[in-house]
This record gives C-alpha cells, structure tokens and sequence, in this order.
C-alpha cells in the first residue's frame, strides 16, 4: 500500500528509510477537525489511512531523541503549507463552528486498538496493567540492544579511524625524514 501525503497540492509519497515521516490524523475529533480544516481540501474527511507529511509541520512540533527518534506532538497542528497564489488569495468563508448540546445517549465504550511500537506511544496508566509493563519492558529491551549494536558499531569504526590516524602520521613522519 502507497502511503501519500493528502494535503491540497502535496504530492510526498512515504519512501522507506526517507527523511519525511506520514502521520495519522488524531483520534480526537476536535483536533481532527482542525487538522481537516487546515489541509483545505473541500469536503475532506479523514480516514483511518489518511496521512500527512512531516513537512507540513513546524519544527517544534516534533519531540526528537538523542539518538535519531522523532515522534509527533500530541499538540501538535499542521501549519506549513505551499498552497498556489490563487487559492490563497480565494477568501474561504466558512460558517462558525456552532456546538450542540445532544441529549444524553448511553455511552458504549469503543476499545481503540492500536499498537504500540515505540516508547513514546506509552502512557504513565500503562505501568499500571502487567501485560502492558510487560509489553514496555519488551520494547525497551529490543531498542536498548539495537542501540548497544549502534554503539558497538560507533566504537569499532573510531577504533578503525584512530587507527589509521596513528599510520598516517608514522608515515608523514618517516617522510619527513626521508626530505
């Protein structure tokens, strides 16, 4: 499946190991709703597979990691756009957002599944239930070594570098000898 950024005249595809990253629409339907409003496609609306690009939001609206994580805010708004002259100077006029009061209806409770793949996807109220402690403790384990081997790695190739400084300069300094 193609992922592509569905933001008016963006035209970013998802390309595996690539500098842009696609993000989900929220599940809050008022952030949903901004979001939807500012990508300004007429009648959007989005869906479980609607993704925008990470260009269409600022820098600050990303937490990043030492080592090379980037996760969205959850405050975070798509704010940077590249729309044409024309539709920009277009005057959108919309009608205000008017709240009804819907009578109370029984609330069934929909469980969200969604996987967790990340330590930033989890919350405190995660440490309270064992499965998913258990389930945070596996994926800390399994970054932990993919960033021990990235450290090895680190420090076999300054090994390697340092190395091969130490010959250059026995080198430089033979030549220096020699002239």
């Amino acid at each position: 499946m193609v992922v592509s950024c569905c933001a008016f005249g963006c035209t970013e595809r998802a390309v595996k190991g690539g500098p842009v990253t696609f993000h989900c629409f929220p599940k809050d339907e008022e952030r949903r709703k901004i979001w939807e409003i500012k990508i300004r496609r007429e009648n959007f609306k989005a869906t479980k597979s609607s993704r925008l690009c990470s260009k269409h939001f600022s820098p600050d609206s990303f937490d990043r990691e030492k080592f090379g994580g980037t996760w969205l805010k959850k405050t975070a708004v798509p704010t940077v756009f590249n729309f044409d002259k024309q539709f920009v100077e277009r005057k959108i006029t919309r009608k205000p957002l008017v709240r009804k009061t819907p009578e109370p209806e029984p609330v069934i409770e929909q469980a969200t599944r969604k996987r967790k793949h990340y330590l930033g996807d989890f919350d405190d109220d995660d440490m309270n239930s064992p499965t998913k402690a258990r389930k945070l403790l596996s994926i800390a384990q399994s970054q932990q070594k993919k960033w021990k081997m990235k450290i090895k790695n680190a420090e076999r190739k300054t090994k390697r570098l340092e190395k091969k400084l130490f010959t250059l300069t026995e080198m430089l300094s033979d030549l220096k000898v020699v002239v």
